[in-house]
């Protein structure tokens, strides 16, 4: 009838020792495709390895999305007034002509002159937010915040 309080408490603290086990969160970054682990004291949903790679991100969405404004009627009238204004106040076009140096000025392209973006890549088994060291356990979702008892 009366369950044992040292089996009780034990079995309670088994569950409590699960909920609360150290892991840690692997997840690919949103932007670079990184593989990327992060603790649980640092997790907070985040989606991409390092802060470059989501600010990177940031300002690829924030163009995309300009771009897609000055495509729709009302962006391309608004950026038609803004020119129109600006060659009011500068009295020059945007545009210039050629300097008259023909096809002598453009320089050949060079594939070592290109730059190309690469975040720098998180080191496997360390938080890539903190840069400690991740324990065993790795999960794949987030932590769900389970209520006990009806809502």
């Amino acid at each position: 009838m009366c369950q044992d309080p040292v089996t009780a408490s034990s079995s309670a603290l088994g569950f409590w020792e699960r909920r609360l086990a150290p892991t840690a969160r692997f997840f690919l970054c949103a932007h670079c495709r990184a593989q990327a682990l992060i603790c649980r004291r640092c997790d907070r949903g985040q989606r991409y390895c390092t802060r470059t790679c989501a600010h990177h991100a940031r300002r690829l969405r924030q163009r995309a999305a300009a771009q897609r404004y000055q495509t729709s009627r009302p962006g391309r009238f608004r950026h038609a007034e803004r020119a129109r204004r600006y060659r009011l106040l500068r009295k020059n076009v945007t545009h210039q002509g050629s300097s008259g140096l023909g096809g002598r000025a453009l320089l050949a392209p060079d594939a070592s002159v290109r730059i190309r973006y690469t975040p720098p890549r998180p080191i496997w088994g360390a938080c890539c937010v903190c840069q400690g060291p991740c324990p065993g356990l790795v999960r794949r979702t987030f932590l769900k915040n389970r209520r006990s008892g009806p809502s």
